[in-house]
């Protein structure tokens, strides 16, 4: 089986296929609602409507001429995932997932206000560099607090339920609005040095480049790893 999900919550699980295609799927055990993303382009969600009662299904699709089955399977309070490939099992990034990365380093190496519609807000600059590369900055984005805070949710949802769920780094606190001011000059260098320290963990995550969406955070194309 691959990862595993309690009831009224949302996982996210991804297999490699043996072409090198993915399946990603996310399924919200609350609503019911399924979604699977093939080779990295998303399809229409299968099942979107809500449902009262979810007992699991099964999703045949044919990727590249491969037959894929993927099984949503109810035991008792948890569901559990599956994927073959033509009649084989292809084994979850729970499964397969082992050493950290060793090659890319994250820094949050500046801050800019920025205007954000009809308020101001505070992006962080996020550098990536490669030790194949020399240590050369590779990539660079701009991002705001919440971006941070969606990977953080992505990895809870992927692992929270597996052995790594300890090694799920911990994001900066949040801080209302209405008792602090976001835009003072201490607290921004505070909350960058916080996701500065946030993403250093992140890069010693085992399985870090394969959650979904992570490298298009880095500003990072897929070919560049």
């Amino acid at each position: 089986m691959g990862n595993t999900i309690t009831k009224f919550s949302t996982g996210i699980t991804v297999w490699k296929l043996p072409s090198g295609d993915t399946v990603v799927l996310t399924h919200d055990s609350s609503s019911g609602n399924r979604t699977i993303v093939l080779a990295g382009a998303e399809g229409p969600p299968l099942h979107a409507s809500r449902k009262t009662m979810d007992n699991g299904s099964i999703h045949e699709l044919t990727i590249a001429g491969q037959a894929v089955i993927v099984t949503i399977s109810m035991y008792f309070a948890s569901f559990k995932y599956s994927c073959t490939c033509d009649g084989k099992k292809v084994a979850s990034h729970v499964e397969t997932v082992s050493q950290p990365q060793d090659d890319l380093s994250f820094t949050v190496s500046g801050t800019e206000i920025r205007d954000a519609g009809a308020t101001k807000a505070v992006f962080y600059t996020l550098e990536v560099r490669s030790k194949a590369a020399d240590g050369k900055v590779v990539a660079t984005s701009q991002r705001r607090f919440s971006e941070f805070d969606d990977v953080k949710n992505t990895i809870h949802s992927m692992y929270h339920d597996s052995h790594m769920s300890k090694s799920i780094p911990a994001m900066p606190a949040k801080a209302l609005k209405l008792t602090s001011n976001h835009l003072d000059a201490t607290f921004i260098e505070q909350r960058k040095r916080d996701l500065d320290a946030f993403v250093k963990n992140l890069q010693q995550f085992p399985g870090i480049m394969e959650v979904p969406g992570f490298k298009a955070f880095l500003a990072m194309e897929e070919n560049q790893i």
